[in-house]
């Protein structure tokens, strides 16, 4: 059926067959994942399945059965995996950022896929109709790998300790082009740099950002700051992000083991550097302090937070908050964290720099900030099924 707005109705009748009028009707639907009805019979459907629609009047009831199945989203996409997105003890805003692993490269050894990953389409089953999503391959990730990963957005929210399998991955279309993949409709905040400009950002009047091709993480270009001493230098989101539960990440790269560096990250930022964030401070203890900054002043909450992440290479670095806890991530693998974090409810997102030692320079690439709730959300796919 897959439709919305259907008025269900109940024909009532004495014992002799005889219709009787103006008596009370409740209704209930059997599986309220499948169907939902009003108080007035209007059924609305919510997920494919079947489910016994019951109208009762006077202690007397009857049923029919509902069965909701799907059209078909595109006919030229031959393949599909269905996405189960499951809560735990922490349920998801509408709109959350959420990824999801597929092994793409047995997908295109077996001619399913395209190798570049064009005919990679996610989309959203709202019960009625078919939504397609934008997706976005993870800039730590690739196409054609057993582990490729890629980042799409949930449509409504999810409770905690349930699901919604309502999103599938499509593929198997040898003419598919031009994929949505606006990072835009997929995160708060995304800067791979390749716009080649600061246009995504407020930087201090003192900072010596720039964006340039000499090291990028993916793409062309990336962030750069060069050598420079004592000097505080800010950039934060523009627009100014005023968000509390957050993540948000980055891919750092610093060119020398020297120990002089002090640059940092932060999430709830208010100006100034106040927030709470992360600082490699490569002075002892060396590594990853955990810092809060309120009224300019700084407190050092975890030192170290994480050992600093080796240089010569990019590493991943994930600044959260969730309530009133704050957690550091490096690669991928939580770190540290910090509770009682009050003072500051919400604010920006951005990056300091207090020194870049002589003969070294700061890189920053591919950029997010993105809705935060702990724990997360995990995704799977399922079986590959025929597209309907």
């Amino acid at each position: 059926l897959g439709t919305v707005g259907d008025q269900a109705t109940a024909v009532l009748k004495d014992a002799s067959g005889n219709v009787l009028v103006g008596r009370m009707v409740t209704w209930q639907s059997s599986s309220i994942t499948v169907a939902t009805v009003s108080a007035s019979g209007v059924i609305t459907t919510v997920g494919v399945g079947t489910s016994t629609i019951t109208a009762t009047s006077e202690g007397q009831s009857g049923g029919a059965l509902l069965t909701v199945t799907q059209s078909t989203w595109n006919a030229a996409w031959h393949l599909r995996q269905q996405i189960t997105v499951t809560t735990t003890t922490a349920g998801t805003p509408a709109g959350y950022s959420v990824a999801v692993q597929l092994d793409h490269a047995s997908l295109v050894t077996a001619g399913k896929a395209l190798a570049s990953g064009n005919d990679v389409r996610v989309v959203y089953w709202t019960g009625s109709s078919w939504v397609e999503l934008d997706r976005v391959l993870d800039p730590g990730s690739a196409w054609n790998t057993a582990t490729t990963t890629i980042w799409f957005m949930t449509v409504p929210a999810i409770t905690a300790s349930s699901v919604d399998n309502n999103y599938y991955v499509y593929y198997s279309n040898p003419a598919a082009t031009n994929p949505p993949a606006n990072k835009s409709n997929i995160f708060l905040f995304a800067d791979d740099f390749e716009s080649g400009n600061l246009n995504q950002w407020t930087p201090g009047p003192l900072g010596l950002f720039t964006v340039d091709n000499s090291r990028p993480h993916s793409g062309t270009f990336s962030l750069k700051y060069p050598a420079e001493s004592s000097a505080v230098a800010t950039l934060v989101a523009n627009p100014a992000l005023n968000v509390d539960n957050v993540y948000f990440d980055a891919w750092w790269y610093r060119d020398t083991p020297s120990t002089g560096y002090d640059i940092a990250q932060a999430v709830r930022e208010t100006g100034g550097l106040n927030g709470y964030g992360t600082r490699l401070y490569l002075l002892p203890p060396f590594g990853l302090t955990v810092e809060k900054s309120v009224a300019g002043i700084p407190t050092t909450v975890a030192a170290p937070g994480a050992a600093a992440p080796a240089a010569g290479t990019w590493n991943r670095v994930g600044t959260a908050m969730f309530g009133s806890t704050f957690y550091l991530f490096v690669n991928g693998t939580l770190q540290t964290t910090a509770s009682g974090q009050t003072e500051l409810p919400s604010g920006n997102v951005g990056f300091g720099k207090i020194i870049v030692p002589p003969g070294a320079s700061w890189w920053l690439d591919d950029v997010v900030a993105r809705k935060y709730v702990n724990p997360e959300p995990t995704s799977a796919p399922g079986a590959e099924e025929n597209a309907p």
